[in-house]
């Protein structure tokens, strides 16, 4: 009654990979990295801080960058359509379309600069 045959088995497979296919929920193709860092984004329209992604800050006496969505951007340059407007610690303030958006790091991910100490048998 029923054929046993390669056309049989490879009917068999594709109705098997079919029942699977719809089994995964639709959204979990689309599931981001855990390990990254989740934007905050008190100032500005979520929709709008999205758009960007800071990975790293760098604040100096001489010297304030921003790496934004991969590129190292100073205060002043454009990246991704937005103008960065300020660098501090863990955050930065950007222009985009006259709104003033504020992109920052999770916490966990700022580093803060450690003081300088000189050992008490080097002090006068």
């Amino acid at each position: 009654m029923f054929e046993h045959g390669p056309a049989a088995r490879a009917l068999t497979a594709l109705a098997a990979a079919a029942i699977l296919c719809a089994a995964v929920p639709a959204g979990a193709a689309r599931l981001g990295d855990p390990t990254r860092p989740t934007p905050v984004h008190p100032h500005g329209s979520r929709h709008h801080a999205q758009r960007w992604r800071l990975d790293y800050t760098l604040v100096g006496p001489e010297r304030r960058l921003a790496v934004i969505n991969g590129s190292t951007v100073l205060p002043g340059h454009v990246v991704d359509g937005a103008r960065l407007l300020r660098v501090g610690p863990g955050h930065v303030e950007l222009r985009y379309r006259g709104h003033r958006i504020e992109v920052t790091m999770a916490t966990s991910a700022v580093k803060r600069p450690a003081r300088h100490r000189v050992p008490k048998e080097h002090r006068p």
